[in-house]
Formats: C-alpha cells, structure tokens, sequence
C-alpha cells in the first residue's frame, strides 16, 4: 500500500475530514436545537430559549460518562441522567410542576433519540470511500466544531474503526476556523501539514481554517439533488467566496476580507467535488506508486 499519493496539489499522506454535513447529515431535516424545543412545545413544557452552547454544556460530561459498549441498562441509566442535564440547562417546566428527573424518568427515550448518533444518518457516499482512502494507506482523521464524546457517536454510527484520530473541539480547546486544531490534527498523524488533504464543506470553518495551517483542501458541495434525496430542506449549498449570488455571503465575504490575500486566492482556487467518492479519483488513490 503507497504511504502518500499524488494530488493536483501536492502529494497527499493524510487526510482529515469533517464530520457535519460532510460525512452525516441530519435525518429531521433540522438541527437537533429546532427539533429538541419542537418537542417540548408538543409537550405543552416551558423552557428558556434554545442556545448553541447548551449543545456543549448538555454533552460536557459525555466522552467521560458513557460508553457504547456498555449493556442496554447501562446506557438507559445515562440517557436518563442526560436528559436531567438537559432539562436543567433549559430550564423545562411542566405545568404539574414535576421536577426534572421525573419528567427525565419519562421523557429519557425521546429526548436521547433528538441529541444522539441516531438523529444522524451516513451519507451513502461515504463508507466506501473511507475504506477505500484506508485501503490505499492513508491515515485519517476526524476534525470538527462538535461537543465532547465525538468518538462514541463514530462508535454508533459505525465509523469507530475508520479514524485513527478523532478531534473535537469541545475536547481540543480550538474550534474551527482556528488553525490550530487542523495543526494539532496533522501533530497527531505525524505528518507535515503540508502533507495533509482536509476535507469539508465550510468556506471559512474547513476551507479557510485549513489553509491557514498550511493543509491542501478539497471542498465537498453536495447538490441540491442530493440534498432532496436524503431530505434535507431545499436550500444551496455554501458557495465559494467568489460566486456571485451567494445564499451564504455573509460568511464567504468574512473569508475574501482576510489580510492574507495570498489565502484569498487560494479560496477562490479550491478544488470543489460533489460526491466524497470523487476524492478517490482526484487522488488517484485507486492507482498510486508506493
């Protein structure tokens, strides 16, 4: 098996990968906050407005507390504790006035279905590519803006073997676009930065955090069809900094404003794919010399 391939860019010895919306997306069609504070409206609950960080602060104690593995019992009891820690953070209140661990007693089931590895599906692209990037000897890893505990979600979702790394920025101190988690990713395969392919779908949180620490970077931009076909909203993907007519401008004007105008043309010349399988062939993994 070849230790590094050849990509239009340089040669390639390992990859990262982001995990959201390039490797899974989620099956709701909606975000697990929306779908959470939909639930408890059904509920006729109160609760204090949703926040991003309370993803974060719910799940602080996973990578600690659970385990994947452990007997059905086992995990039902830590579901049952989570869902405490998120009705606590959210301050939910039933009009019977009951507390937090009975409505947790009841509601455990539900709720652990909304924030846990099932309320994300596999793309149908991608476990064949990732065996396939393995079988060609590349080493990967996983780097993402996600809350402790990544690993366990991999577990469950069937992608524990597959990377040698796992990085989540709940656990690593950095979250992207700070170059520093792709640096210490590239740190944790032993490979030069500039050795190192990133992969993902954020202009500014992969493509532009990527670049500056020195990785290669491949854009994936799903289709709108392939959006419809697992049943997502209808709406584009982000686009690069130099399309015009761009739905997530705001974003792509943060990454064309950047000092280093070096970078900002390295933005507008990313490679782009639509499908992950489409890094086996810009790799040219399939036929690559030792």
């Amino acid at each position: 098996m070849p230790s590094d391939v050849a990509s239009p860019t340089g040669r390639v010895a390992a990859i990262t990968l982001d995990f959201y919306g390039t490797l899974v997306y989620p099956r709701a069609g909606r975000g697990r906050g929306t779908v959470f504070m939909d639930y408890l409206r059904e509920q006729g609950f109160e609760s204090d407005p949703w926040e991003h960080q309370a993803l974060y602060d719910i799940f602080e104690r996973h990578r600690a507390d659970y385990d994947p593995d452990a007997p059905v019992e086992q995990r039902e009891r830590y579901h049952r504790r989570f869902t405490q820690r998120a009705f606590r953070r959210l301050n939910v209140r039933a009009s019977g006035g009951e507390t937090a661990s009975d409505l947790a007693a009841r509601h455990s089931a539900q709720i652990w279905s909304i924030f846990g590895p099932d309320c994300l599906a596999i793309y149908p692209d991608v476990s064949t590519t990732l065996s396939a990037l393995r079988e060609a000897g590349l080493p990967l890893a996983l780097v993402s803006n996600w809350q402790c505990g990544l690993h366990h979600f991999c577990v469950e979702l069937g992608l524990g073997d597959v990377f040698e790394h796992v990085l989540a920025s709940a656990e690593v101190g950095y979250a992207k676009p700070d170059p520093r988690i792709f640096e210490e990713a590239s740190r944790r395969l032993g490979r030069p930065p500039d050795r190192v392919l990133h992969v993902g779908d954020s202009v500014v949180d992969d493509l532009e955090g990527a670049l500056g620490a020195g990785l290669q970077v491949v854009r994936v931009k799903r289709t709108l069809e392939q959006r419809k076909a697992v049943e997502l909203p209808d709406r584009p993907a982000p686009a690069v900094p130099t399309s015009a007519g761009d739905p997530d401008a705001s974003r792509a004007d943060k990454a064309a404003r950047s000092p280093a105008e070096g970078r900002t043309r390295a933005l507008a010349e990313v490679p782009t794919i639509h499908e992950l399988s489409e890094l086996i062939s810009y790799l040219g993994a399939e036929g690559a010399d030792s």
